[in-house]
């Protein structure tokens, strides 16, 4: 008589056919992702654990003869939010009360700290320049930012940026931005090429061109001698 399905040893021939068809299935997965699709997926695995940052680079600063500061660049923070985390936020009291929730809560914060106005900060929230950034204060100083980041509040975090400040103030200003840049110096230091005219001189004429009636001579001559190069002390 031929065992049924309640026969144990059936029900082991059935529970080992199901444990090879699962290893299997594994197996057959394994050697897709390590054979057939390795590089694709090794190619979405570093996409997905390195990201692009923009380091700001700082220019030099500016002197004049006396070692006085023209011209400086200053680090300053970008503050920016996402929106999509931004509207969970929750403000509340000492005494746990929600005093505001959301994007108006975060324009709250944001601007009791840095000093903007709350209208402007809960229109760049509900504004934004994408879905997932929107900069609520374009510049403030490192401690400021440090000072809003100790608020804890949701999906905000900030940029590094630099800033050009003229200590003495606008006449600096342009005084050093006009010698700014590759190749330019101040207009007081630029030498222009200087072009000279010699007077017509008188024509001479040879025997045989007189005769022939040609050899016109030309009304003046021009001489244009190159300045000094451009140098910038």
């Amino acid at each position: 008589m031929h065992p049924g399905v309640g026969h144990p040893r059936t029900r082991t021939r059935i529970l080992l056919l199901a444990v090879l068809l699962v290893l299997s299935l594994f197996a057959a997965q394994l050697v897709r992702l390590q054979g057939l699709d390795a590089a694709s997926v090794s190619a979405a695995a570093l996409d997905g654990r390195l990201s692009v940052t923009a380091i700001p680079a700082p220019r030099g600063s500016i002197t004049d003869v006396d070692g006085a500061q023209l011209a400086v660049s200053v680090e300053r923070r970008k503050i920016i939010a996402d929106p999509t985390l931004a509207e969970d936020y929750v403000l509340r009291d000492d005494e746990g009360e929600v005093l505001a929730e959301g994007f108006a809560a975060v324009a709250q914060v944001v601007a009791e700290v840095t000093g903007e106005k709350e209208a402007d900060v809960l229109r760049r929230l509900e504004e934004p320049l994408g879905e997932q950034y929107a900069v609520v204060a374009p510049d403030e100083s490192p401690a400021t930012w440090q000072e809003l980041r100790s608020r804890s509040v949701r999906g905000l975090s900030a940029e590094n940026v630099m800033r050009r400040d003229y200590p003495l103030g606008e006449a600096a200003a342009r005084r050093s931005s006009a010698g700014s840049g590759p190749g330019r110096c101040p207009p007081a230091a630029w030498s222009s090429s200087t072009t000279r005219s010699s007077p017509a001189r008188p024509a001479r004429r040879s025997s045989r061109s007189a005769a022939r009636g040609s050899g016109s001579p030309p009304a003046s001559t021009a001489r244009r001698r190159p300045g000094p190069a451009r140098t910038c002390g």
